[in-house]
C-alpha cells in the first residue's frame, strides 16, 4: 500500500491539474505550528536507536501534527518514518494505533511500528 501510495503521488505530480483529481496519497491536514507547552513526547525501541515522536492533539483528541526523530536508524529506510507520507496516516485520527489501521514502510516495519508504539505512548501520556 505505501508503495502504491507513492506511485499514484508520483503519477499525479506529472499531469497537468485539469486532469487530476486530488491527489489520494497526499492530502494532509493544514500546517499546525507545535505549542511545546501542549506537545507531548514518547519513545520506542526503533532498528537500532530509539524513535521519539513528538504529537500534539486536536480538542476532540484526534492528532494534530507528528514530528518523528528515526535518525538513529539506517537513514534511507528508517528515515522515512520521518517523511509526511507515512506520518499523515496518523494526522486527524485517534490512537491507538496498530499495524491495521497504519501502513508500515516495507524495509523499515521495525522503525514504522516502534513510530506508533510511541504515537500510542504519547496519546496516552496526552490523555492523562
Amino acid at each position: 500500500t505505501y508503495t502504491s501510495k507513492g506511485v499514484i503521488e508520483a503519477v499525479n505530480s506529472v499531469l497537468p491539474a485539469a486532469e487530476t483529481s486530488a491527489p489520494v496519497a497526499s492530502e494532509a491536514a493544514p500546517a499546525v505550528t507545535p505549542d511545546p507547552a501542549s506537545e507531548f513526547k514518547a519513545t520506542a525501541e526503533g532498528y537500532e536507536e530509539d524513535v521519539v515522536v513528538y504529537i500534539t492533539l486536536n480538542a476532540d483528541g484526534t492528532i494534530a501534527t507528528l514530528r518523528v526523530d528515526a535518525s538513529g536508524d539506517t537513514p534511507a529506510i528508517g528515515g522515512q518514518c520521518e517523511k509526511e507520507a507515512f506520518t499523515s496516516q496518523f494526522i486527524g485520527k485517534s490512537a491507538p494505533f496498530s499495524t491495521d489501521n497504519v501502513d508500515v514502510i516495507s524495509g523499515a516495519t521495525y522503525t514504522s511500528k516502534a513510530v506508533i508504539e510511541a504515537v500510542n505512548r504519547a496519546a496516552k501520556k496526552a490523555a492523562q
